[in-house]
């Protein structure tokens, strides 16, 4: 490897150097050591392949799919699902081509609710003698079949339109024929209200305000079809002691605020949908789920979704604060913006409360088509693997953005989205395995990048990069802003310029000030192949960058330029050098080997977004 120099250009007639240093190994600017190295054998691998230094080539990205998806090589894990939405009233979650209604209504009155001695039967439309609970003298309301049911009693529920609020004080089971036949359309703030072990199968439910609230119990919603509430669709809170909730083959869609509201409680949700979530109060975020502490307990939530569809919200589709939540064979999509929050995302952690521990994971999972951020993990733990990212729109950061985060995201899929695939910000993340192409610049025509690295908030980031495919990006492949970086067995092919032909590097570091700091980049490089990209295979603006057994082929080798920085602290003028060092094996050049060359030639630094 060796070092050449741009003339230092003339400053008022005094000739000034454009940098002090660059150190490469033991060789100085001035060496001409241009002897070529050994090549490397660089197969060429399919699309979607790695390629090795030393040869080989391995499949990356996503590899396996919950069920229910189907793998598609050039896009990730695709969910079965219908091609155009469902209407009210239907649903379909992963592996179920076609919509379907929530439940098989059954032949006769009482359809397959599972009656027997001791069911207390309730019919709308029965006008006869006085009501006794019976089969053949029915009760007229629900609340009155509630009220005589013994304890773990069974109440059947005939077809009708039940205009009344249900109050669930002893522990029961309420069945309706099916959600398409039994609706309960109530007018108090919960127009079911459960206080007590219970399960509900087979109803609709409405309400001005909150559909169905649970606190204090454990209870499962079974076939159940929650719509059109004016707030929240189902809200389940610690207040009165430990809740556990299953909704279970469950549709809850049209809610005016909050879709499924979890504050402090445990909540399972298999095999349901939850969308359309409307902000119908001006400036108030809107959420499909949204998990929480105890606002009193401080407890944390417990929320797990399993191979459930969370679909055309606004604002959040999965948010969760000071909790813990896993998503696991799902698909999370279609987050829209509104006029009062202009940001959104498909998942969202974050830490609120000092003491809390937030944790993430997300696994077999489809995130598309947000308008923002796919996945955002604020102060909290994320562990993202075998996850599709794919469609997102909207304004930076884009796939995935780590803030003040920590955690680890593994062999899956980043492609055909705007903004950043990876923005890391104060964050300590290993990635590896991971299939990055086709990103695009934003609305503001920022971005389109891969993997953004910086330090915030006082505090560098920690970015391992391992046996990851970085292709058909623009700007920088990787780029890194006074923090710490690793690349072990990683590819960069393809990295183009901006919309205004600057930049394109596939690995760019730089030393960076803020109001209170001088954070220096510092960079180890190892088997890394680079290609084609439009400036430089490694561009570093002050700092430190190690390279061993790396293969370049890009315009440029190297551009390393030394930096100035004002300690506004200090009051002082920091000039920081570029320091090189070669740990042997590299080789450069695209139609030939040749000895890696290091330029400094007054190139703009790269930019942080």
């Amino acid at each position: 490897m060796t070092v050449a120099c741009a003339p230092a250009p003339r400053d008022n007639g005094r000739v000034r150097p454009r940098w002090l240093m660059i150190v490469v190994a033991l060789l100085s600017c001035s060496s001409s050591d241009d002897r070529a190295p050994a090549p490397l054998r660089i197969d060429e691998c399919p699309a979607g392949e790695l390629p090795h230094v030393g040869g080989g080539c391995t499949k990356v990205g996503v590899r396996e799919c919950g069920e229910g998806f189907t793998l598609d090589e050039q896009r990730g894990c695709n969910a079965v699902l219908p091609v155009t939405a469902c209407a009210a009233g239907t649903m379909a979650v992963p592996g179920e081509a076609s919509c379907r209604p929530i439940a098989e209504c059954g032949d006769g009155k009482w359809g397959e609710i599972p009656v027997g001695a001791g069911t207390v039967y309730v019919d709308a439309a029965y006008t006869g003698a006085a009501s006794d609970g019976t089969a053949d003298r029915p009760f007229a309301t629900i609340q009155a079949g509630i009220d005589a049911a013994k304890v773990d009693g069974l109440v059947a529920v005939a077809e009708g339109t039940y205009r009344e609020d249900l109050r669930i004080k002893r522990p029961l089971r309420l069945f309706g024929r099916c959600p398409q036949k039994v609706s309960i359309e109530g007018a108090a703030t919960f127009a079911v209200d459960v206080t007590t072990a219970a399960e509900l199968h087979g109803v609709s439910v409405t309400g001005p305000a909150t559909a169905i609230g649970i606190a204090g119990a454990k209870v499962l919603l079974d076939r159940v079809r929650v719509h059109d509430a004016g707030d929240r669709g189902v809200d389940v809170e610690d207040f009165g002691g430990p809740t556990t909730v299953t909704l279970r083959d469950s549709l809850i869609e049209g809610s005016g605020q909050i879709g499924l509201y979890v504050e402090g409680a445990a909540v399972t949700v298999e095999r349901s949908v939850v969308r359309g979530t409307r902000g119908r109060v001006k400036g108030q975020p809107t959420n499909g789920v949204l998990a929480r502490a105890g606002e009193v307990s401080k407890a944390p939530s417990t929320l797990q979704v399993l191979r459930s569809v969370v679909d055309d919200n606004t604002t959040f589709g999965v948010h969760v604060a000071d909790s813990v939540a896993s998503i696991d064979g799902s698909v999370v999509r279609a987050t829209h913006v509104s006029a009062s929050n202009p940001a959104a995302s498909g998942v969202t952690i974050q830490k609120l409360a000092p003491e809390a521990a937030p944790e993430l994971t997300v696994t077999r999972t489809l995130i598309e088509a947000h308008e923002g951020v796919g996945v955002d993990v604020a102060g909290s733990k994320a562990t993202i693997e075998s996850v599709t990212v794919r469609d997102i729109t909207g304004t930076l950061p884009g796939g995935i953005f780590f803030d003040g985060a920590t955690g680890t995201v593994a062999r899956s899929t980043f492609v055909d989205s705007q903004g950043i695939a990876l923005l890391l910000s104060s964050a300590s993340v290993e990635l590896t395995g991971l299939r990055i192409e086709r990103m695009q610049a934003d609305a503001s025509g920022r971005g389109g990048s891969g993997v953004m690295v910086n330090a915030d908030r006082g505090t560098p980031s920690d970015v391992t990069i391992t046996g990851t495919l970085i292709a058909g990006v623009r700007e920088l492949g990787v780029g890194v802003f006074g923090s710490r970086l690793t690349l072990v067995d990683d590819a960069i092919l393809g990295v183009g310029a901006d919309p205004l032909g600057n930049f394109g590097d596939a690995v760019g570091l730089a030393t960076t000030e803020t109001d209170s700091r001088i954070d220096v980049v510092d960079a180890t490089i190892t088997r890394t192949v680079v290609r084609r990209a439009a400036r430089a295979a490694l561009s570093i603006f002050g700092g430190t960058a190690r390279i061993r057994e790396s293969s370049f082929c890009s315009a440029l080798d190297i551009v390393a330029e030394r930096v100035f920085a004002f300690g506004k602290e200090t009051g002082k003028r920091y000039e920081h050098e570029v320091v090189l060092e070669d740990l042997g094996g590299n080789v450069c050049g695209c139609a030939a080997t040749a000895t890696c060359h290091a330029v400094s030639n007054g190139l703009a630094p790269i930019a942080q977004l």
